[in-house]
């Protein structure tokens, strides 16, 4: 697959200091496996390669590039929407992966790792709430890479709706389209939807144009 050559590239620059070469390589396998089970209509290989690409446009702001390349690896590798506890599965199989690999040697590098993925549990930072402020800091860079799809092309955009209510199949139509117009219109309640200049430059506005049209689409067949 070509998306992999990126994804295995990166992993292997990220564990090449890493002695457990046995263990690195049965983390990578579960990682791919893990993106491309049945149920990964969006959260899949080719959404895992869009963030890595996303996140070498910007590496040179990036203060822990491998913590920064681990947290996008770990942050859905266990995602199931009927779930609410996938944010902490991830964070628990990330420090499995430390100690197994090595890694937890290096306990500060495992903290930002951590503190990366928690992040992902508001989505929220100080400077999505205040116009004049713009985030500098790797977990602003983090939210903001989960966030571009919302800037996407409108083409781009439409695809990213239809493959999220695949995987929220299991939901009534009704009931997905209620739990989505919360979500979406909680984003246009915000100053902010990206959190740092560079992405918010590039993608603000479209993703607020985006969002809209949805919400619009949803209310007409409400």
């Amino acid at each position: 697959m070509e998306n992999l050559v990126l994804i295995e590239k990166l992993w292997k620059d990220n564990t090449q200091n890493l002695n457990q070469s046995k263990v690195v390589n049965e983390w990578y396998l579960k990682i791919i496996n893990q993106y491309s089970g049945d149920n990964r209509k969006y959260h899949n290989l080719d959404h895992l390669e869009t963030k890595l690409q996303q996140f070498l446009s910007v590496q040179q702001k990036i203060k822990n590039k491998i913590a920064f390349v681990f947290a996008l690896y770990f942050q859905y590798l266990e995602y199931n929407p009927k779930a609410s506890t996938s944010h902490e599965i991830n964070i628990e199989q990330f420090k499995k992966f430390s100690v197994e690999a090595g890694l937890i040697e290096d306990p500060n590098l495992c903290q930002e790792v951590v503190r990366l993925l928690e992040a992902t549990g508001t989505n929220i930072t100080e400077e999505h709430m205040a116009n004049n402020l713009y985030g500098t800091d790797d977990k602003h860079y983090f939210l903001d890479i989960d966030m571009v799809i919302l800037g996407a092309s409108a083409e781009e955009y439409s695809l990213y709706t239809k493959r999220v209510r695949d995987e929220y199949s299991f939901l009534a139509d009704e009931f997905y389209k209620n739990l989505r117009l919360k979500v979406l219109q909680s984003f246009l309640l915000i100053p902010n939807i990206y959190a740092t200049k560079e992405f918010r430059d590039k993608y603000e506005e479209c993703a607020r144009e985006n969002i809209q049209e949805e919400v619009n689409t949803l209310l007409e067949v409400h």
